[in-house]
């Protein structure tokens, strides 16, 4: 996206998905915005509490978008290996409903680990879960980590080779998608020239249950959900901010 000269300022994981092939999809663009080539500062206060950087909080002056972003990929990698947000360890603020003492613990205490988690990626979030900003990397020293260099070659995909990719992808399924239309068109025409008032037709059960499958009924029960509203922890700082 920060190629393209696009910010999330919004991510976490309730807003990334999956595809078959485990592709992350990122969604919920509600707070994207545009920057320049030679500057991204922005003043709009926006996010989710937990997962937006400090200086959209407790700051008034312009914030560099790019390192907003990069914020919120740390509180997500952190969740990822720990199970857990970081800083959510506040006895007098077990949930973080008060977004202002929750800003302020993050800003006044040292990160902290469960032991599972590795030295190098313990590193890799020290840099990250900076409050200031100036001193946090960008994501082009995250790429440079030396935790993520084995995995430099898949790294090192250009975006313009990502979206070569894409449309090559996008190009082969309506190839798919035109074939399996064409076939369907050839089973309706074949059945449109049967006889079906001869003897034989009626003596013989012609079906194709690809085909002709009826539909199954919607499931109404509650067991099939496949999703739950997102917590209140999960509004927007906008909603929340009242200090």
């Amino acid at each position: 996206m920060h190629s393209k000269g696009i910010v999330h300022r919004d991510l976490k994981l309730e807003n990334l998905l999956l595809d078959k092939h485990k592709n992350i999809i990122i969604t919920d663009f509600g707070f994207v915005n545009s920057f320049g080539p030679h500057n991204d500062l922005m003043k709009t206060s926006c996010g989710s509490p937990c997962y937006a950087a400090p200086e959209l909080v407790i700051s008034n002056e312009p914030y560099e978008a790019r390192k907003v972003d990069v914020w919120s990929c740390g509180v997500i990698l952190y969740a990822m290996l720990a199970g857990y947000l970081p800083f959510d360890d506040d006895p007098q603020n077990p949930d973080g409903d008060n977004i202002a003492r929750l800003y302020q613990y993050i800003t006044n205490t040292h990160l902290t680990f469960p032991e599972y988690v590795e030295p190098m990626p313990r590193d890799l979030l020290r840099r990250i879960l900076v409050s200031n900003p100036r001193k946090r990397l960008t994501l082009k020293e995250v790429r440079g980590h030396q935790w993520l260099t084995p995995h430099a070659p898949f790294l090192s995909v250009t975006p313009a080779e990502w979206d070569k990719n894409y449309k090559t992808n996008n190009e082969h399924n309506a190839n798919i998608v035109k074939t399996q239309r064409n076939l369907v068109k050839n089973d309706i025409r074949r059945y449109s020239l049967i006889d079906t008032t001869s003897s034989s037709f009626q003596n013989h059960n012609v079906s194709n249950h690809n085909f002709f499958a009826n539909p199954l009924p919607p499931q109404t029960s509650s067991n099939h959900a496949i999703a739950l509203p997102s917590s209140t922890s999960s509004t927007s700082i906008n909603e929340q901010l009242r200090f």
